[in-house]
């Protein structure tokens, strides 16, 4: 990657996205921060276009960002800013390679279970991968990147009706482009039976939306006071407040990045 001096003055914005999505699940968001920041969304291994994991874990997902970072040879530090499944990695790549990245991070809806609600998704994904095994791979894998599975997964999460219909289209397009039956296993584990990690150790923004199906917002909002972590709620918009409100959530993430240059 190329760079000018305008890039290496303007900070760098890591946007990672989610399961079963790519990056242009966080485009609407990225055009908003981009006159100001340089802004990079890869797709995560196994999404979009780039090649699968050999270790697909939270451990490999980690050495893969840590790599893709020292490849870009940034003269800044960059801003992680994971969203669902891809706050879990963030965080869990913060864990490992805290000295990559700089002290500002964000994450946009979040996943956060306490014990009984992990215990109870653990036994949903155990559930899914199972009726997902006794049937041949090459149908798991029809199903798993399904038109009907992403209306399932967009009807669940989406909080503002009026914006269905796009959130369906874009889902449609774009939402399970993953490379194998497996990749889809390995990404549903990570998002099922983890959480994120949270530490006070980074300046760091968590914006949720008040009508989240995933995490209560008061569960999320109580763990972020335990670790002094800023927390902002997002009226009318749930899990996927990326499409629901990316102006507002533009917003609050520019001005957090702002007061704490």
């Amino acid at each position: 990657m190329k760079k000018t001096a305008d890039f290496n003055q303007k900070p760098t914005l890591i946007f990672i996205h989610g399961m079963r999505g790519n990056h242009h699940g966080l485009v609407d968001l990225a055009r908003y921060m981009r006159n100001e920041y340089n802004v990079l969304v890869p797709d995560i291994p196994g999404s979009g276009d780039r090649a699968e994991l050999k270790n697909k874990t939270n451990d490999g997902y980690a050495d893969w960002l840590h790599q893709y970072i020292a490849a870009q040879k940034f003269t800044q530090k960059p801003i992680i800013i994971g969203h669902s499944m891809g706050s879990i990695l963030a965080s869990n790549f913060i864990r490992k390679y805290p000295n990559d990245i700089d002290q500002r991070v964000i994450y946009l809806s979040p996943i956060l279970r306490d014990r009984k609600a992990k215990k109870r998704s653990i036994r949903l994904y155990r559930f899914a991968k199972f009726n997902l095994s006794i049937i041949p791979p090459f149908l798991a894998y029809a199903i798993e990147r399904s038109k009907l599975l992403s209306y399932i997964i967009s009807h669940i999460l989406v909080s503002d009706k009026t914006k269905q219909k796009y959130i369906d289209q874009l889902h449609y397009r774009y939402s399970g482009r993953f490379s194998s039956h497996k990749s889809f296993i390995a990404d549903m584990k990570i998002s099922m039976c983890e959480t994120t990690w949270l530490t006070d150790k980074k300046n760091t923004l968590v914006v949720f939306g008040k009508l989240d199906t995933m995490t209560p917002y008061q569960y999320a909002q109580n763990r972020c006071k335990k670790y002094n972590i800023k927390f902002k709620l997002v009226e009318d918009a749930g899990h996927l407040l990326n499409y629901e409100r990316p102006a507002e959530v533009a917003k609050i993430m520019s001005d957090f990045l702002a007061e704490n240059r």
